[in-house]
């Protein structure tokens, strides 16, 4: 993932709505703040210095693949002294060791940032199972309050049943005082239903709305760990070149003066190949 996408995904949590928090989920706007202010602060201290650190390998690995592997060819060909081999690279290690120290800041950050959005992403998903739990919680009372409201009017049609025919025994005024009650019941158990009912539209309204914002949560979340561990992978091939350079200035002048040329056109191969990983990475993080 590019440089560029990365910003387009960090762009959308810093965007993110303000929703209000539920009853259920008292910390979803703190949560959602924490998200914004962290994308925010990415965007105006994390993105440049990212790019700085990419431009700064893409650069040794050119001057690389430009100037120095053409130089170190035609002295190898030439059969020319260590000594000038040695000043191509140590000139080669010391861009190499400069894009590392360029990249280190950056590439730490970029770890630091992982595990923090790790955090934030929690506290938000966090919340949209609490108020998934109160839906289902709220969908049981229903379901009970329901219970009760068809058994008190089975009970109520009952004792109406019952007045046709007690009325030959005397007064029915237990009789009507129960069903008064039943329905007095049963108009307290609808108004506590209106109540859920009302609650839960909110509450759906709500999950709908946070749905929304945990699927860029999720994209931001994705967008910072590819991130990171494209740094730390760039960061070690860097280093590796620049150990790669090093290594071979230290064994210039051991090695058999008859290998000599053959040696060191492996050599030259090997940080070659190193560089081109190294190119490959930092033009996949840049996006370029």
């Amino acid at each position: 993932m590019g440089l560029s996408s990365v910003a387009d995904a960090v762009r959308g949590v810093a965007q993110l709505p303000d929703l209000a928090a539920p009853a259920a989920a008292p910390q979803l706007a703190e949560h959602l703040d924490s998200a914004r202010q962290f994308a925010q602060d990415w965007l105006d201290h994390r993105q440049q210095p990212l790019a700085a650190g990419l431009a700064a390998v893409v650069s040794a690995q050119q001057a690389w693949a430009g100037s120095t592997r053409p130089a170190l060819d035609r002295l190898i060909a030439g059969d020319q002294p260590p000594e000038q081999l040695r000043a191509l690279l140590l000139e080669a290690a010391a861009g190499a060791r400069g894009a590392r120290d360029q990249l280190a800041d950056p590439a730490a950050a970029a770890a630091a940032d992982s595990s923090t959005v790790d955090g934030i992403a929690a506290g938000i998903i966090g919340d949209a199972q609490l108020i998934g739990n109160q839906i289902a919680a709220d969908g049981q009372s229903i379901a009970q309050l329901q219970d009760r409201i068809a058994s008190a009017q089975s009970q109520i049609q009952e004792y109406r049943d019952r007045q046709k025919w007690y009325w030959l025994l005397g007064p029915l005024a237990f009789l009507a005082q129960a069903i008064d009650r039943l329905a007095a019941n049963v108009d307290g158990y609808e108004s506590q239903l209106d109540a859920y009912r009302a609650a839960d539209q909110q509450l759906e309204a709500d999950r709908a709305s946070l749905s929304t914002a945990l699927s860029g949560v999720d994209n931001w979340v994705g967008a910072i760990h590819l991130t990171a561990a494209g740094m730390a992978g760039l960061d070690q091939s860097v280093d590796a070149v620049a150990a790669d350079i090093d290594s071979v200035v230290g064994d210039l002048v051991d090695t058999d003066p008859g290998t000599f040329g053959v040696w060191m056109r492996s050599q030259v191969l090997a940080i070659d190949k190193g560089y081109q990983t190294v190119g490959d990475l930092s033009r996949t993080l840049s996006g370029s």
